[in-house]
């Protein structure tokens, strides 16, 4: 079809900060600008790491207002998965119409919807609105959707069909290898435009060497620099043994969410509070992998 691929790279689902029930905004900011001097590639606003899954419908556009006036020059993406489809629909026409360019969808998020059926209804659902080109990039992840993964015909038969050409990426966090590569065979070999990203820092770690376009990395709120660094050497083809001492940071990183190594967690959030300015607080609201950093905070 002739479409530019824009995702790529180390993606960054940013941190939601809460100064009590409020969202902090200068926590946002201050944050975003430490991740945008970071090297990484794009920002994603109200993902799981976001607690897009905990705002309210108000809080969610007070951070679309934000993140639409970022003049950030790679890329800015949000989720706008509601708790309805119709909830869904008005949140990303808001963030269309604040000028983001593209959405991220849990389109398996529904009782009895797939992707098949939901995209259909969303980009229709879009242009009856006023939104002629409503790009969006697929969430998949088996653990919040409850879902199985989209299936292979399914997918192909989607991104080929007349509304292939709004799919811009697929966000994969089953950390399914075999998924993966279905992804990246249906990329290559029928929809050249799509951006098969990659969601699970331990699937980068397992086969470093898939045709991924990118990774959505929690650790790169804290660590930025590690993932670029990473990214950049597996984009060169270096040897493993290069990657390794790399792989064993990273390691630690996610040790110290899953064991909940006090000492670790301490100094990782240091290292966001130095983001955010020591005036600001991290208050995280779910019960996801990163709800170490509430307890140390």
């Amino acid at each position: 079809m002739g479409l530019e691929k824009k995702l790529s790279g180390i993606v960054v689902p940013v941190i939601t900060p809460f100064n009590n029930d409020s969202i902090d905004l200068d926590g946002v900011a201050n944050l975003t600008y430490y991740l945008k001097n970071s090297g990484v590639h794009g920002l994603f606003y109200l993902g799981e790491t976001g607690e897009f899954r905990f705002l309210s419908f108000t809080d969610k556009k007070l951070v679309i207002d934000y993140a639409a006036r970022q003049a950030f020059e790679k890329k800015v993406i949000v989720g706008t998965t509601g708790r309805s489809f119709d909830e869904t629909v008005e949140l990303s026409e808001y963030a269309y119409k604040k000028g983001i360019s593209s959405v991220v969808l849990a389109t398996e998020l529904f009782p009895d919807n797939t992707a098949a059926k939901f995209v259909p209804d969303f980009v229709n659902a879009m242009k009856k609105r006023g939104v002629d080109n409503p790009q969006f990039v697929i969430y998949d992840n088996p653990e919040i959707t409850r879902q199985s993964m989209v299936p292979r015909n399914d997918f192909q038969n989607l991104v080929m069909g007349k509304y292939g050409k709004y799919v811009e990426g697929y966000k994969d966090s089953s950390s399914d290898n075999w998924h993966l590569k279905v992804l990246t065979e249906i990329r290559d070999s029928s929809a050249p435009w799509l951006s098969v990203m990659l969601g699970s820092e331990n699937a980068l770690i397992q086969n470093p060497w898939t045709k991924f376009d990118g990774l959505v990395s929690g650790t790169a709120n804290y660590d930025p620099h590690l993932l670029v660094r990473i990214f950049e050497k597996i984009k060169r083809g270096v040897a493993y043994e290069e990657l390794r001492p790399d792989f064993e940071e990273l390691n630690a990183h996610l040790n110290s969410y899953t064991k909940g190594t006090v000492p670790e967690i301490k100094r990782r959030v240091h290292n966001i509070k130095i983001a955010l300015r020591e005036d600001h607080t991290i208050n995280m609201i779910s019960s996801h992998e990163m709800a170490p950093l509430k307890r140390a905070a």
